[in-house]
């Protein structure tokens, strides 16, 4: 029964988790991942007099699915395999130390439904590598455990006897992301057992109460991501709000009367702030507090910019007046336009870093050519992107030729990616010549980082 009662606190706890945060914007990114993993196991104590393991022991075997809620919580259901056999060099329990163990192997077998913690987007791991993350697990299930010596792994697995229990589960999992589909890791777990009646041999009753029994596992798997997404929820940074912030009523702290003087329309608006009253006439057709003469959008009751309202017509919490892709979700970091995945910013920085000219001049040297044509692959692959191609150069010599000769840099950029294939209206070169630098030009390596072609996607 007290089985029975731990499993539904586990079970209620994982519903709540997931129905408080399943609010956030999720429906864009993959939320299934299935995982699997092999290495080697520790099983420490209980052992009858004469028995032990090999401080490390293979085999071990793990495979679950995993859920994520949003891109901090989710949880998972796995089931694990160990095989635990004699120590072969010597450590046994009782008085005759450093002996060889007496020959044994049992199989353990586990269930454990978890709850996840993304601890890599908690602690922004992100700022540091995008592609590397860490997960928390932790939870209970049930275990089997066997004798295994005189049968085959799971054939008649209840005739040589087993000794069922309770598991309680920790772990950590640093993960690389390879792919937006993969992604590799290293676990290292601790299984905890409840009332396990036989010794790790199953040669000896097991009368201890409480979590003495434990094993460790040390594993290196990998985890598909599957869905109809781009990208999952291990890798994604920041969700945007639940929708727009968009200020479209008046204070309720003020009150405005609306009178005629001489045929102008004026407002005569009374703060109130305790026992204190300011008053001030000012030409405001909407009633927005902010005068006819600084609002861009004077017959529309507006907190936004420059008096306009804030709209976000794609809720991706990014305004309008902001947002280079506004009927397209997007993110902040990509000025409101959809993330790119990390195969299509490899690509772009490839350019960033490997494109280079003549010295002085704006032929393209041969080894630049990789990027580009890597970069053609990707404008083939997403049909709708466009790009705008800067050309920037460091500041030797002076601003008017400098200028120029980062226009005609991008240019041939522009004309290398329509030489092959790409459409003209798909692109835009322009020339900044080193009035955006992002490097000191005190040295050469600043001024060398400082002369570049970058790329920026359009939708």
């Amino acid at each position: 029964m007290k089985v029975k009662k731990l499993m539904r606190l586990l079970i209620i706890f994982l519903l709540f988790n997931t129905a408080f945060f399943v609010r956030a914007q999720t429906e864009d990114y993959n939320k299934w991942s299935l995982e699997g993993a092999i290495g080697f196991n520790n099983a420490v104590g209980p052992y009858a007099e004469g028995y032990s393991s090999n401080f490390i022991t293979f085999l071990h075997a793990d495979l679950g699915v995993r859920y994520m809620a949003t891109n901090k919580f989710g949880a998972k259901l796995d089931i694990g395999f160990d095989r635990i056999t004699e120590d072969n060099w010597g450590g046994t329990n009782g008085p005759n130390q450093n002996v060889p163990s007496y020959d044994f192997e049992t199989h353990y077998f586990r269930i454990s439904l978890q709850a996840v913690l993304n601890v890599g987007r908690v602690f922004e791991f992100e700022k540091l590598n995008e592609n590397f993350g860490t997960l928390l697990h932790l939870g209970f299930g049930f275990s089997s455990l066997k004798n295994q010596q005189n049968s085959v792994w799971f054939k008649d697995w209840r005739t040589q006897g087993t000794d069922e229990m309770m598991n309680f589960i920790v772990g950590i999992t640093p993960q690389y992301r390879i792919h937006d589909d993969w992604s590799i890791y290293v676990d290292l777990t601790m299984v905890a057992n409840a009332w396990q009646s036989k010794t790790w041999d199953f040669t000896e009753e097991n009368f201890d109460k409480g979590l003495h029994a434990k094993l460790y596992t040390f594993s290196i798997g990998a985890a598909y991501y599957f869905g109809k997404k781009e990208k999952h929820l291990d890798w994604v940074y920041g969700l945007a709000p639940l929708e727009a912030s968009v200020d479209s009523t008046p204070r309720p702290d003020t009150i405005r009367t609306i009178r005629t003087i001489e045929t102008i329309e004026t407002i005569e608006t009374i703060q109130v702030t305790g026992d204190e009253q300011a008053s001030v006439q000012l030409p405001d057709e909407d009633n927005d507090g902010i005068p006819d003469s600084e609002d861009k959008c004077p017959s529309i009751f507006g907190k936004g910019e420059n008096g306009c309202p804030n709209h976000d017509s794609d809720g991706d919490g990014v305004p309008d007046s902001v947002d280079d892709c506004p009927d397209k979700r997007g993110v902040l970091e990509n000025d409101g336009c959809p993330e790119l995945d990390l195969y299509v910013k490899r690509a772009i920085n490839n350019v960033l870093i490997s494109v280079e000219f003549e010295q002085g001049g704006d032929v393209l040297l041969d080894e630049s050519l990789e990027a580009l044509d890597k970069m053609v692959k990707v404008l083939n692959e997403y049909s709708e992107f466009k790009l705008d191609i800067g050309g920037h150069t460091n500041n030797s010599g002076h601003t008017e030729p400098n200028m120029v000769l980062s226009q005609a840099r991008a240019d041939r950029v522009l004309e290398y990616f329509i030489n092959k294939g790409i459409s003209a209206d798909r692109l835009q070169a322009l020339g900044h010549g080193d009035t955006l630098p992002i490097a000191g030009n005190s040295d050469p390596a600043g001024r060398k980082q400082n002369e570049r072609i970058e790329l920026k996607v359009r939708y």
